[in-house]
Parts: structure tokens; sequence; C-alpha cells
């Protein structure tokens, strides 16, 4: 073999291996290449997913508090119509504390006036019956036929009495009295004038 095919096998065989030392840096770099991208990767997947959990619950705390939220509001709600029913029902029970305290004061002045009346009632004297007098359609002039005082009339028919002035002072319908007595006064000028049958009977 001369010296020119040596080099020929020479340059060829650097050539190979070249290449070879070429191709196993370039696989070299590439295999380091992908294992930190993998590492980089799943780095960054764990990252994510860490997120993903922070994410996770954070939206389920804010879902608790929008839940306790909604029931805050509600039972506020509720709370806020009771007391407004409360509200009412407490104007309504004034109303009617403050209606039966007048009921009450009304109750108080009438029982007070009645008593006052009983008090005079029982210091007044019974009044005796004196003399009775009957007339039938017929008028009666005071002093001259029946004398000045007071008197109950019985009977039936309208018993008039007219004043000094000669006006009709008193009218009263005897037969439609429940009591069927009619009391009255008369005094002097005055005169008394019975429709029907009448009674009177002085008292004293």
């Amino acid at each position: 073999m001369n010296n020119k095919k040596k080099v020929i096998i020479i340059a060829a065989a650097s050539l190979i291996v070249l290449a070879i030392a070429v191709a196993a840096g370039f696989f070299a770099h590439f295999h380091s290449t992908k294992s930190r991208a993998k590492a980089e990767f799943t780095n960054a997947l764990s990252m994510l997913e860490a997120e993903n959990y922070k994410l996770e619950k954070k939206r389920s705390e804010l879902k608790d508090f929008v839940s306790e939220a909604e029931f805050d509001i509600e039972t506020k709600t509720e709370i806020g119509l009771e007391a407004e029913e409360y509200t009412t029902q407490l104007e309504t029970i004034k109303q009617d504390v403050a209606d039966s305290k007048k009921e009450l004061e009304e109750l108080t002045l009438s029982l007070e006036k009645k008593q006052e009346y009983l008090n005079q009632v029982d210091s007044i004297k019974p009044l005796a019956e004196g003399d009775i007098i009957s007339l039938t359609n017929s008028t009666l002039k005071c002093p001259d036929k029946i004398p000045p005082g007071r008197y109950i009339a019985e009977g039936d028919g309208n018993l008039l009495i007219y004043s000094t002035s000669n006006k009709l002072r008193i009218s009263e319908n005897l037969t439609k009295i429940d009591t069927g007595t009619f009391t009255f006064d008369i005094t002097k000028g005055e005169s008394l004038k019975a429709t029907d049958s009448v009674t009177l009977t002085e008292l004293q």
C-alpha cells in the first residue's frame, strides 16, 4: 500500500471518528437537554398542581363564605321581618292601652258623677204626699185652683203647663210614659191643663 492510500484511509477513519464524536456529543447534549426539559416540566407541573390546589382551596373557602353570607342575610331578613311584626304589634298594644285608659277615665268620671248623685239623693229627705187633685179635660190656674209646688201626675192624655207669659213650658203625654207618672213643678202665675183624666198628688 502506497502512501497516498494510507493518507486516504487515515483521513476517512478520522472523518468517521469525528462523525461518531459529533454524533455522540449531539446525543449527549440532546439527552441532557431532554432530561433538563423533563425536570423543568415536572417542576412546572408540580408548581401548577400546587397552585391549582391553593386555588381550589381558596374557591372552597370563598364558597363557604358566600354560603355563610347568604345565610346571614337570610337570617337578618327574617329577624327584620319579625322586628317589624313585633313593632306593629307593639303599636297596636299601645293603642289598645291608650283606648282602655281613656275608657277607664270615662268610666271613673261616670262613677264619680253617679256617686255624687247618690250622695245628693241620700241627703235629700223623701217628699211626703199631700193633697190630691183630680181633673178631666180642664185647666187649673196657680194659685187660684192649685197651690204652687211639686206634684206627681198620673192618668191619660196630655199634661200641659203654661208659663206666666202664657207660653207652653211643659208638654207630656202621660200614656207614653213607662212609669205612668210624671213629676213637675208649678209656680204662681202659671196654669195647668189636662186633655183627659189626670190625678195630681202634691209632694210636701
